[in-house]
C-alpha cells in the first residue's frame, strides 16, 4: 500500500510516497534543493575583503552620536559592540544586563542607539553597526566582539556581509535570537505604526 504526504520545501510542493524507493522525506529534500537551485549556485561569491564595501550615507555626526561606550577599549579583554533589537534600543535592551555585567569583567563596551528604535530601513542602520564596528576597533586597536538581540543580531552579520572591510575587525558575533531569516512577530508593530 502506498501512503502519500505532502510537504512545502523551499517553496515547492512535494509529494512523498513512502513505501517507494528513493521517494522518501531525504529524497523529497533532496530533489526539491536541487530543482531549486539556479545553475553555478553552488558558489557562493562574496564581495573582496580588500575593499571596504559602499561608501555610507548616513552624516558621521549622527553615526557618532549613535555610540555610547564605556571603558578603555585598547586595554583589558576584547571590547564589545552591543546592538539592540527591533522596536528597543540599549538602554532597554543591555542597561539591565550586559553593560553592567560587562563592565563588572572590566571589558569595555560600546552600544549603537539605531534610528526610529530600529524600525525604519535596515539597510540605513546596517550602517550604523558598520560605523560601530570601525569605530570601536579603531579605538581598541584590535578585534572586537559583538552581542546583538533580535534585528541587533541579524545587522552585524549584515555588515560583515556587505562592508567586508569590517570582517578582519570582528573576532565574535554572538547573536540572542536572531532575524536572521526574517520574523512573524513584527506583524504586531507593522500594524500599529
Amino acid at each position: 500500500m502506498e501512503v502519500s504526504r505532502d510537504y512545502l520545501l523551499l517553496g515547492t510542493l512535494v509529494r512523498v510516497r513512502r513505501g517507494v524507493p528513493g521517494r522518501g522525506l531525504i529524497g523529497a529534500i533532496a530533489a526539491a534543493a536541487v530543482l531549486l537551485l539556479p545553475a553555478g549556485a553552488g558558489a557562493v561569491t562574496y564581495a573582496p575583503v580588500d575593499r571596504p564595501g559602499p561608501a555610507l550615507a548616513v552624516s558621521q555626526d549622527k553615526l557618532d552620536a549613535s555610540l555610547g561606550c564605556s571603558g578603555d577599549p585598547a586595554t583589558g579583554p576584547a571590547p564589545v559592540l552591543l546592538v539592540p533589537g527591533t522596536g528597543s534600543n540599549p538602554q532597554h535592551n543591555f542597561s539591565w544586563n550586559w553593560e553592567p555585567a560587562l563592565t563588572n569583567l572590566g571589558i569595555a563596551w560600546c552600544a549603537v542607539t539605531l534610528p526610529d528604535n530600529a524600525l525604519g530601513d535596515v539597510q540605513v542602520a546596517g550602517e550604523y553597526v558598520v560605523n560601530g564596528i570601525r569605530a570601536l576597533h579603531e579605538r581598541a586597536g584590535r578585534r572586537i566582539s559583538i552581542i546583538g538581540h533580535s534585528q541587533g543580531g541579524m545587522l552585524p552579520r549584515w555588515a560583515l556581509r556587505f562592508w567586508p572591510d569590517t570582517r578582519a575587525m570582528v573576532d565574535d558575533q554572538i547573536g540572542f535570537a536572531p532575524s536572521n531569516h526574517g520574523t512573524t512577530g513584527a506583524e504586531v508593530l507593522c500594524a500599529i505604526s
